[in-house]
Formats: C-alpha cells, sequence, structure tokens
C-alpha cells in the first residue's frame, strides 16, 4: 500500500504527464484523484488543489500537532551546548 506522499507524487506526476487530466484534477480533484489512485475516499475528505503560476505560490502548512510532556521527555536526550562568548571566539 502506498503512503500519502507516494500518493501524492503519482498524482502530481499524473498531471506533469497529461494536461487533460491536469484540468479535470483542478476542476474536480476527488474523481481525479479516484481515478488515478483508484482509492475509496472517505465522502467529508476535501481535496482542495491549486496552481502556483508565475504571480503566486501556494504553501501547504502540515498539521500542526503540539507533543505533550511525556512525549518531549521521550524524544529529548541529554546533551551540554558551551555558551558562546566572546572568549570562545
Amino acid at each position: 500500500m502506498l503512503n500519502s506522499q507516494q500518493i501524492k507524487d503519482q498524482i502530481l506526476s499524473k498531471a506533469d504527464d497529461d494536461l487533460e487530466f491536469r484540468s479535470r484534477l483542478v476542476a474536480e480533484p476527488r474523481k481525479a484523484v479516484a481515478e488515478v489512485t483508484s482509492l475509496d475516499l472517505p465522502p467529508d475528505l476535501e481535496i482542495v488543489v491549486l496552481e502556483d503560476t508565475t504571480s503566486s505560490v501556494n504553501l501547504v502548512l502540515p498539521t500542526f500537532q503540539r507533543l505533550s510532556a511525556d512525549d518531549l521527555e521521550a524524544v529529548s536526550g541529554a546533551v551540554t551546548v558551551p555558551t558562546l562568548s566572546k572568549q570562545n571566539w
């Protein structure tokens, strides 16, 4: 089974190779994605397709997830970093 990045790469590759598919992807993203991936998409999943142009760039922010105190402790390590001062230079 493909992970989400592999699915995105598959869709973007198809859009680069096939201008008709690219137009369908912008106009009807759910249908176009289902066409390429054969995935059964959940009805409440919204797919938004934006196209960069010479005058606009789109940035996609990943889902924000704050780590709990337990998670932070699990991933932290005891590392000592020397303090920089003029004397260190």
